[in-house]
């Protein structure tokens, strides 16, 4: 393998809107990877048809199709179907691993842009530029951003950084990004959100669409936050700055009601104890510069 060779790997269901243009996307970038696999998880539209004909014409796409009988959990889809990619390879014939969802975008460069900071630094342990949600041509608003975490759709990893973390992680409530950036930085590896590099993102989740969506999403995103292990003093923080956020005091309401039913139902955590006691220590540390408000 060439110095800095890399793999994508990107897990697809009934993307054949998107599907084509995040190929055309990737083979014009300036530095193309080794290695693409696409994880076709049970697509019963035209995604594989369209996958099938580009790898006939690009030798560095393989299509994975997900057996039917393949046992799997009922959640997590995504991250299961990116592991049962990665058991086709050998990840050591590769110094970095990009994962790289269906509905992204980016500049021509970025891949090599990346891969200039990984080689600038042999500490940098995840990289990704800084997604910006569009929908209708227009840079929506509401997203948060820390420098200090990439978001798993287009989180880039250093071979031995992604050894260090274990791995992906198969979660009920999600937040499998989150702790990636955390164990790796418990790991002495540096996490860098690079805000130069704008990555779009293409599709509406569903907690734009309605009230009723938008509660549910607040109420599992604080039982995501309670088995990332948040501090209960950080949560509470984060519950209060939320309050004017649409859905005003009821999103708050419910982001805190998820965090405590996973307290009471005891959910599994994500991390081990050790994780989770080096992520509240980083909670409290940045507790004191929390700003209220938008």
């Amino acid at each position: 393998m060439n110095k800095q060779s890399f793999l994508i790997i990107t897990a697809v269901k009934n993307e054949e809107k998107n599907i084509e243009a995040l190929i055309n996307g990737v083979n014009a970038q300036t530095r193309k990877p080794e290695k693409w696999l696409i994880i076709n998880d049970g697509s019963t539209d035209r995604t594989a048809e369209i996958v099938t004909e580009y790898s006939k014409k690009l030798n560095y796409i393989e299509l994975i199709n997900v057996k039917e009988d393949e046992p799997k959990p009922h959640y997590a889809s995504k991250i299961y179907a990116e592991l049962v990619g990665l058991r086709e390879v050998n990840l050591d014939d590769y110094d970095f691993l990009a994962v790289l969802d269906a509905d992204i975008s980016f500049d021509s460069h970025y891949y090599e842009q990346m891969l200039g900071h990984f080689a600038a630094d042999d500490k940098l342990g995840i990289a990704g530029g800084m997604v910006q949600d569009v929908y209708d041509g227009k840079v929506e608003k509401g997203r948060t951003y820390h420098l200090n975490y990439v978001s798993g759709g287009i989180q880039m990893f250093r071979t031995s950084c992604y050894r260090d973390t274990g791995g992906l992680i198969v979660s009920r409530y999600g937040g499998e990004d989150t702790a990636a950036c955390v164990l790796a930085q418990m790991k002495g590896w540096k996490v860098t959100c690079f805000s130069g590099y704008p990555v779009l993102h293409h599709r509406r989740t569903g907690s734009q669409f309605n009230r009723s969506s938008q509660y549910k999403a607040a109420f599992n995103h604080g039982m995501n936050n309670y088995v990332l292990g948040y501090h209960p003093l950080y949560m509470l923080v984060k519950s209060v700055k939320r309050a004017l956020l649409s859905p005003v005091l009821i999103g708050s309401f419910c982001m805190l009601s998820g965090y405590l039913s996973g307290m009471i139902r005891r959910e599994n955590r994500l991390m081990t104890k050790e994780g989770i006691a080096y992520f509240r220590k980083m909670q409290m540390k940045t507790i004191r510069k929390i700003k209220f408000g938008n």
